[in-house]
This record gives C-alpha cells, structure tokens and sequence, in this order.
C-alpha cells in the first residue's frame, strides 16, 4: 500500500531576534525534531511582518550546526505570499532528527515581530 501522507500546519510568532525553535507539537521547548527514521518536507510557506522591515530566517539544526533553508526580506507590515496554494513540489525538507528553527533580524528598521505559517509532511526517510 502506498504511504498517505498527512500534512500538518506549524504556526508560530517570533517575537524578537532571539532564535526559536518550532515543530508540530508547538513552540521552543515543546518543539519536536524530526522523527528519528522519518524526512519533514514543507509544502507551504506564509511569513508575515507586523512592524518595520525585517529579515525572517528558517534554519535546519542538526548536531548544533544551523544550515539556512530560507530567507526572506519582509517590509513594513508585509504578507508573503500573497497566494496560498500549497505547492505540489516540497519547498523545503529537514533531515531526520533535525529541528526547525526561526530567528528575526532588522533590515534596516526596527524589528517588532514576525510570524511563519509552515505545511508540513513527515514521511518515512527516502520518500518524497
């Protein structure tokens, strides 16, 4: 029988520069990593900007090392993107045992926030 995927949606705001942890289970401690024997690919991203113009990174952590997986430069008060359709195509993957982790910084105005909308889907390691 062929693996039934089932997406789910980690939501989470980082509120400051500080780095964050997030996983399906929540946020910071409550984060979990990738199932040991498992892949987590992202079929959908939402970034949103409620002050001035930042940057939102999303890292893949593995063995303390941070490894970026995407980046964008947000404006004032800035979605991203506009659409919402999930992708067919996974935009991202995390490797198992690895962890997602966000971190906010200034591009050249002040940082008050952001916040990140991930689809996700853990399959068994080698599919996709």
């Amino acid at each position: 029988m062929a693996y039934e995927e089932a997406r789910k949606e980690i939501v989470a705001f980082v509120p400051d520069t500080g780095i964050l942890s997030v996983g399906v289970a929540g946020t910071g401690a409550s984060a979990e990593g990738v199932p040991a024997d498992h892949q987590r690919f992202v079929y959908f991203r939402r970034y949103w900007n409620l002050g001035g113009e930042s940057v939102l990174t999303v890292y893949e952590s593995f063995a303390g090392v941070l490894v970026v997986k995407d980046q964008m430069r947000l404006t004032a008060n800035n979605v991203w993107p506009a659409d919402d359709t999930p992708y067919v195509e996974p935009v991202m993957s995390f490797r198992a045992s690895s962890f997602i982790r966000i971190q906010l910084s200034g591009g050249g105005g002040t940082t008050s926030g952001a916040g990140i909308a991930l689809l996700v889907a853990d399959k068994p390691a080698g599919a996709i």
